[in-house]
């Protein structure tokens, strides 16, 4: 693509004109942050009917947080543990006791917070709007929070499983599993996965705790006759808040350091000549022809298939898009369709992000309207990708291509249905400016708003946030 055709000309009228926002990334004193957040809450509060929820819901978590701060669990698991060893005489009695308890208390804990959380959609993307280092620092510090997948023969990955776990289990003996389910909440995970996360990591916890307690009792039971005060020291030892503590920051610590080198090494690398190398170099990724009947059959197969694993409805609910729908694809080197992405044409039919979701500002709703008519706005579907294949080379391969293709063919803006938290980490992450133009609502089971990206804004936005991106993104040749 030649250089022309990457620049916006000053007299275009575009989105982000009628918007009236300039994407920025500088943020306000630590006060108003705080103000910001609370208002955000406020908001949340006064939306809709179920106010007595939200208040049970905010005061239920401020209780049980308030209590897992203390770290109440450091205080009544060692009495379980104690008192079950002295009636049965079994360390591994009374290690399962502990660790049920324990695991318990952190479920407990982190499903009341998942509820809380949910209760203040606002307020969570007004805290990732307001500290992004803070989440940064978090989600790349908490074993187990993303899944990881290593290479290698069986015995190797079940090997990292195996550690992955063992490491979020101490440091969930450390700090609970709040921490595990505010990020996925501010990382735009859904309910239901954020329940599961807690979960898991409520188990691992308790394996940890568990076989704390197990050494323990061994060591109390076999020392309790010859020398009983080293036992008592031992225990005393056991329940020493201060050591989960540190455990659990010795994991955290570890996590980031493993973390940030290993974003290091996959960040794409700039060559002599100033281009970056290409992400993916065994997948396809075309434009499908709607002449190709079975391309599309196969791309459409996949889709659905990554809609019934997410509970998204048929897509014989979108047929009346078919044939406004241009269908990107990646193949891989068998010829298999692994990713996939649509853009909605603004007409004949209005795209969904129009038709089914709600536009708080009605001179930019028929701003959109007059661009859908003209034809130079669109809406950008989300993908599919394969679960078994990478799904960020793919996804970022997938956008550049429909982006490409659609900033060649005069496109202004597109408009996307998403949950608000993952197009502010799209934002983050990638120098995507969409901008929020409508109310979060329940939309194919997750909590999803209307958004809009002026084009003109992403050689502004990206090019000063992800410099680097947006060498790849707009200027590499494809």
């Amino acid at each position: 693509m030649s250089e022309s055709e990457n620049t916006v000309p000053e007299s275009r009228e575009t989105v982000g004109q009628m918007l009236d926002v300039e994407p920025t990334a500088e943020l306000p004193s630590f006060r108003t942050r705080i103000l910001n957040i609370l208002r955000s809450a406020k908001e949340d509060y006064q939306d809709g009917d179920s106010r007595s929820l939200k208040l049970l819901s905010g005061l239920g978590v401020i209780a049980m947080q308030g209590l897992d701060r203390a770290r109440a669990s450091v205080v009544f698991v060692p009495v379980v543990a104690v008192d079950v060893l002295k009636d049965t005489h079994s360390p591994a009695q009374a290690a399962l006791a502990a660790g049920a308890t324990f695991a318990g208390w952190c479920a407990a804990v982190g499903a009341t917070t998942t509820e809380a959380l949910n209760q203040y959609p606002r307020a969570v993307a007004e805290f990732e709007n307001s500290f992004p280092a803070v989440s940064d620092v978090f989600e790349d510090s908490l074993p187990g929070f993303n899944r990881d997948s290593e290479g290698g023969g069986l015995s190797r990955r079940l090997g990292h499983s195996a550690i992955t776990h063992l490491k979020r289990g101490f440091t969930v003996s450390g700090i609970g599993t709040t921490a595990y389910v505010s990020m996925a909440a501010i990382t735009g995970r859904r309910r239901s996965d954020t329940h599961r996360l807690n979960l898991n990591a409520s188990i691992d916890g308790g394996a940890a705790i568990g076989g704390v307690v197990f050494g323990v009792g061994e060591a109390i039971v076999k020392l309790a006759d010859t020398d009983p005060q080293l036992a008592l020291r031992i225990q005393d030892d056991a329940s020493n808040i201060y050591l989960w503590y540190g455990v659990a920051g010795l994991m955290l610590v570890h996590q980031f350091v493993s973390s940030r080198i290993k974003k290091s090494r996959q960040k794409p690398k700039l060559e002599n000549n100033g281009e970056t190398n290409q992400i993916t170099d065994d997948f396809d990724i075309r434009l499908i022809d709607k002449a190709n009947a079975e391309e599309l059959q196969r791309a459409a197969k996949l889709e659905q298939k990554r809609w019934d694993e997410k509970s998204y409805g048929s897509l014989e609910d979108y047929k009346k898009y078919k044939q406004q729908s241009r269908v990107f694809a990646a193949f891989d080197v068998n010829g298999e369709c692994v990713g996939v992405t649509r853009l909605f044409d603004g007409f004949p039919e209005l795209p969904p992000f129009i038709e089914e979701m709600s536009i708080d500002d009605p001179q930019l709703k028929a701003d959109l309207l007059e661009g859908c008519r003209d034809g130079t706005v669109e809406e950008l579907g989300v993908a599919a990708i394969d679960k078994n294949a990478p799904l960020i080379k793919i996804n970022t391969e997938l956008w550049r291509k429909a982006w490409r293709d659609a900033d060649a063919r005069g496109i202004k803006a597109w408009g996307i249905i998403m949950e608000p938290n993952r197009v502010r980490i799209m934002r983050k992450r990638y120098g995507f400016p969409f901008e929020q133009v409508g109310p979060t609502v329940d939309y194919q089971g997750g909590d999803c708003a209307a958004h809009v990206m002026n084009f003109a804004d992403v050689h502004t936005y990206m090019r000063e946030q992800r410099p680097e991106y947006y060498q790849w993104f707009v200027k590499e040749a494809i």
